[in-house]
């Protein structure tokens, strides 16, 4: 065609011949007809491309504006609903109708406020979806964390509902600094980008249906966790304002302050402290206790209640967050407010004994670790190495004995020591008769050497009480 080659038209024959003008000129006619019919063989194929090009673009175009009108229905049905006032169950269950898929509402401790399903009617609730089941083993906190710091929702692994599998996506649910909850999507299908952009729009929504029914953030609500803080810091001891402000409160005029600091040992604990905290909150009363989170801990403080009635009560809540486990100290009562600094102080440095030690989970008092926080306070001293070369030292072989059998020769003898000696007061305390503590104190000695010996029974004394420290072994009130 002009100058371009588009093919070649060869004639064979299987004998020799001459091929004559007019049989040129035949063959020139059959190759014109062959480029008008390949020239229109490539123009119908580019048409059918272009064709199929905007048949795709007019889809996306479709698809597109199915997605702005999806998006614009969905600003709509949440900005009525905050308008005329709705509740959260209303907008979970608009979402859900939205998305067509399961809608879940959780609080900062991933605990479900409401829930909704797209094609069921009526009240739901979490038995009836067969929530109560997955919700405790999904990685929810950790994606709330994420969700939270990206600023998007993510996606939530491992979900299975009903014995079918769904996509999760979660948004967190934001106050100022604060999580508030989260918004979990359970779907057949994954999310679009619109349907993201949805579920994240709706997640903004619940946070100003929050926030303008009270659930204000503590650093937005006034001064409950800036008073906890402060009271905490060093540098506001004595300050005329920290003074007004706790006076303000009122809490200090139930009776001397008691601190407590605890903290999660296992995995999962991130994503019950604030269940923790909300049960303690429950648990106290508000006029005379404070408790938040402080740097991944939870502090309180409670005026009036004695050190043994704050570990019962920090017990009792730790039922309601049946997924953490926890090591803490509660500290002797404070003379002052201005103390409890200090006595924080105490507290972090009791810990690092406890850490040392390879301490079991537990609430313990601080004054079972006063002697030895003196003791072990100077840098290094509490390292786990040197405070069991210690006891193993000491008592070792006490312990050991104890371990492999029945004979209970190592709480013998620390009872016998706690009592100043007194062999009958101590057998009335384990409820043995007098002559089975001597037996065991003589088999003690027999062990680890005459325990009596000048000198030994402080060492033997503090060696004894770090190994029950150690194993949480309290003693009595």
């Amino acid at each position: 065609s002009g100058a371009e080659l588009l093919g070649v038209l060869v004639v064979a024959d299987r004998a020799s011949r001459e091929y004559t003008h007019p049989d040129i000129a035949a063959l020139g006619t059959l190759a014109a007809h062959a480029v008008v019919a390949v020239l229109n063989a490539q123009a119908f194929a580019q048409t059918r491309a272009a064709l199929a090009q905007a048949e795709q673009s007019n889809a996306q175009l479709q698809l597109h504006t199915a997605a702005l009108e999806l998006a614009a229905e969905a600003h709509e049905r949440l900005t009525r609903l905050v308008a005329r006032g709705a509740t959260l169950v209303d907008v979970c269950r608009t979402v859900s109708s939205l998305l067509a898929a399961t809608v879940v509402l959780l609080d900062e401790a991933d605990s479900v406020i409401c829930a909704a399903q797209a094609e069921r009617s009526g009240n739901d609730s979490t038995q009836d979806i067969g929530l109560a089941a997955i919700l405790p083993a999904l990685p929810l906190h950790a994606a709330l964390d994420n969700s939270r710091v990206s600023g998007h929702s993510v996606v939530v692994t491992g979900v299975k509902l009903n014995s079918a599998h769904r996509v999760g996506q979660i948004a967190a649910i934001v106050g100022g600094n604060r999580l508030l909850g989260g918004l979990l999507v359970l779907s057949p299908v994954p999310l679009t980008d619109v349907a993201r952009r949805t579920l994240e729009r709706s997640a903004l929504v619940i946070a100003v249906m929050l926030l303008a029914q009270g659930r204000l953030p503590d650093d937005l609500a006034g001064r409950p966790q800036a008073l906890l803080l402060d009271l905490l810091n060093p540098l506001r001891v004595g300050s005329a304002q920290l003074a007004h402000e706790a006076a303000a409160h009122g809490f200090a005029q139930y009776g001397l302050p008691v601190l407590g600091l605890v903290r999660a040992t296992n995995a999962s604990g991130g994503a019950s402290l604030a269940t923790l905290i909300r049960s303690l909150r429950d648990r106290l009363d508000a006029r005379r206790s404070l408790v938040d989170e402080l740097d991944g801990s939870i502090v309180l403080i409670s005026c009036g209640d004695p050190p043994s009635l704050l570990r019962q009560s920090i017990e009792q809540a730790l039922d309601d967050a049946k997924r953490i486990v926890v090591t803490g100290l509660i500290s002797t009562p404070c003379p002052s407010l201005a103390d409890l600094p200090a006595a924080l102080a105490s507290l972090q440095r009791g810990m690092v004994l406890l850490q040392g030690l390879g301490a079991r989970a537990g609430i313990r008092l601080e004054a079972e670790l006063a002697p030895y926080l003196a003791a072990f306070s100077v840098e290094g001293a509490s390292d786990g190495a040197v405070l069991k070369s210690f006891i193993d030292a000491k008592v070792g072989p006490l312990l050991l004995h104890d371990s492999t059998r029945t004979a209970n020769l190592a709480p013998s003898l620390l009872t016998y020591l706690d009592l100043g000696y007194n062999a009958r007061a101590a057998a009335q305390k384990l409820g043995v008769h007098v002559n089975t503590v001597n037996n065991r104190l003589a088999a003690a000695a027999a062990l680890i050497g005459p325990w009596d010996a000048p000198g030994r029974g402080f060492e033997l004394h503090m060696a004894l009480r770090l190994a029950a420290v150690r194993d949480f072994k309290p003693t009595a009130e």
